[in-house]
């Protein structure tokens, strides 16, 4: 963890912890939920999309363990979850909200910020696609610059995580493990590659260019044609550009009047997983990735692909994907 530890003042067993402390909360969520069924909708969340039970449970889970491994290890904790969308100060087992206006002042110095997605994959009512996923940063640097480490445990027993220099995998049932290899170049495009996003029906239409502008650049015929595909979930679509050949586009933000798209607590766990990795991740104006951590409804339009000859033409396109995009989106 050497390259966090020449940024700030913690001690490697103080990144340890928060390692241990991050893994720990993922697993804790997954672990109770795995056998959950998704259910009714409960309520409306502060996205505008649909809670069910297991998202309440997940976020109660989130608060106890929370509440206590503040007090096991003596760190104050503040931590934003998807359900509430708030910010929680956890601090000596006791509880304690952060007033919107003010979540840069509650964010002291010596506390661990977290942003989390309890329940990753219940959209599309899917079990086994499901995930919790975790990102611990520093509060004086809200954004990728001050990741400290992540973790994604999907709730079929796999878990990958970021120590702040490498990546890795464990399996719970099989105990494998080991650091995560490299992203396979990607140097022609054929059906062998799938293109990852989340395809909900208001912006298929935006998909649609993509692939316009993929058949137009690359020749293709029919055959030849990548798959679009995803289970609905972004932490599947990130992690698939290392674990299946894919490609992971996602054009929604594009759209400012989309009720649905990757906010910050969608994207960076997975992303600072695979970014070590070989995956280059840019917006639609080419911009490395970064994102505000803190702010709410964040929300960027991105492309996350293996490094190779058809990544940078890929990559050549977006700027054209988002003129045609923008095109429709501000009529």
């Amino acid at each position: 963890m050497g390259k966090i530890k020449e940024n700030r003042d913690y001690l490697d067993e103080d990144l340890d912890v928060i390692l241990e402390l991050v893994r720990g909360l993922t697993k804790y969520i997954g672990q109770n939920l795995e056998k959950e069924k998704p259910g009714p909708t409960v309520y409306t969340g502060a996205y505008g999309d649909y809670k069910r039970r297991v998202d309440k449970l997940a976020n109660s889970l989130v608060e106890e363990y929370l509440e206590k491994h503040s007090e096991k290890y003596k760190i104050p904790i503040v931590c934003r979850t998807e359900h509430k969308s708030k910010w929680l100060i956890f601090d000596k087992g006791k509880k304690e909200e952060i007033p919107p206006d003010n979540v840069f002042e509650g964010i002291k110095e010596g506390y661990v910020a977290i942003d989390m997605d309890e329940v990753d994959g219940t959209k599309n009512l899917q079990n086994k696609d499901r995930f919790t996923t975790a990102i611990a940063f520093e509060p004086e640097q809200p954004n990728m610059k001050g990741l400290i480490c992540s973790s994604v445990y999907r709730w079929s027993g796999e878990e990958y995580y970021f120590d702040g220099e490498k990546s890795y995998y464990y399996n719970i049932f099989t105990k494998e493990s080991g650091e995560l290899p490299k992203a396979e170049r990607i140097d022609k495009i054929d059906n062998t590659i799938k293109i990852k996003g989340c395809f909900i029906a208001p912006y298929l239409w935006m998909w649609n260019i993509i692939a316009d502008e993929i058949i137009d650049a690359f020749d293709l015929n029919e055959k030849e044609m990548p798959c679009f595909c995803s289970t609905g979930a972004t932490t599947e679509d990130l992690l698939s550009t290392v674990l299946d050949r894919s490609i992971a586009i996602d054009p929604r933000a594009l759209d400012h009047k989309a009720q649905r798209k990757p906010y910050a607590h969608d994207i960076a766990p997975p992303a600072s997983i695979v970014l070590p990795l070989g995956v280059d991740i840019r917006d639609f104006d080419l911009r490395k990735f970064n994102i505000d951590l803190v702010s709410p409804n964040i929300s960027i339009p991105y492309c996350a692909i293996p490094q190779g000859k058809i990544g940078k033409k890929i990559l050549e396109l977006l700027p054209n994907i988002k003129k045609r995009i923008e095109e429709i989106t501000n009529k």
